[in-house]
């Protein structure tokens, strides 16, 4: 990757995420993707930041947005549920102050009391999770009365999952059935979120919406993007301006939807 101009990482400028998550080269769609909506969570970290102020990283992974948080709150829970992901986390991020607490947490049965946490990432989380309204019940249970979450699922409307939800309609319209059977089905499943859907998971916890984001709006085919990613990084700039421009204005079209909820 290094013998690659990373255009990309010059305008997303998060240098971390590469060590978190791994990139054939600086192109790479997922790379695009998560870069992107690794801006978005680090805007919502560094404007709700106290040294007062708890955080729970729900559903870390392997702790990029634990990362982010470190040194900008008084405490910090780092909850996931895949061990491998969570030792990567714990090897990663050095805790020098013993803030951050790793726990391997199923996120429908949080350890924590209620009312306990101040503000709240869950990025990517919920799809993977077949009670995920549980989950959300949860992460309602522990954020503070005026308290903020900021939750995301993919959007199977938009651009990005439109082909694949056509492709596997014969899975969809019996996706339950489909579990046991189908070793693509959680990604599969991914594709039956819809923005109402979504909103309605939130606010049936009793979140309120607070404001509506799209991330990656504008999709356009992989190799054009890689192209435009390794040689025109001015074209590059645009296109993440315009992204982010119609990602606040008609969120429904993002591939990857936002919300910031609070309780």
């Amino acid at each position: 990757m290094k013998n690659l101009q990373d255009n990309l990482g010059a305008i997303i400028n998060i240098p971390f995420m590469d060590k978190f998550l791994d990139y054939d080269n600086p192109s790479a769609p997922n790379r695009f993707y998560h870069l992107i909506k690794a801006s978005i969570v680090q805007k919502f970290i560094e404007e709700n930041s106290s040294k007062f102020k708890t955080f729970l990283d729900a559903g870390a992974g392997r702790g990029p947005y634990t990362k982010m948080a470190q040194n900008k709150y008084n405490r910090i829970f780092c909850f996931e549920y895949d061990q491998k992901e969570l030792d990567f986390a714990i090897k990663n991020i050095s805790d020098d102050n013993g803030s951050v607490e790793f726990k391997r947490v199923d996120i429908t049965k949080i350890p924590l009391d209620d009312n306990s946490i101040d503000v709240g990432v869950c990025s990517e989380v919920l799809e993977h999770i077949p009670d995920y309204g549980k989950a959300m019940n949860e992460l309602y249970r522990v954020i503070k009365p005026g308290g903020t979450l900021l939750f995301s699922m993919p959007n199977g409307n938009s651009m990005l999952y439109g082909l694949s939800k056509i492709k596997n309609r014969s899975i969809l319209k019996n996706l339950d059935e489909q579990r046991a059977q189908n070793p693509s089905w959680e990604q599969i499943r991914h594709y039956s979120f819809t923005p109402k859907k979504i909103e309605a998971i939130a606010t049936n916890a009793g979140f309120r919406i607070k404001r509506r984001y799209g991330a990656h709006t504008m999709r356009i085919p992989s190799t054009i993007r890689s192209l435009i990613i390794l040689k025109f990084p001015r074209l590059l700039k645009i296109y993440i301006t315009a992204n982010t421009f119609i990602g606040k204005r008609v969120p429904y079209f993002g591939s990857f939807y936002f919300l910031t909820l609070e309780k």
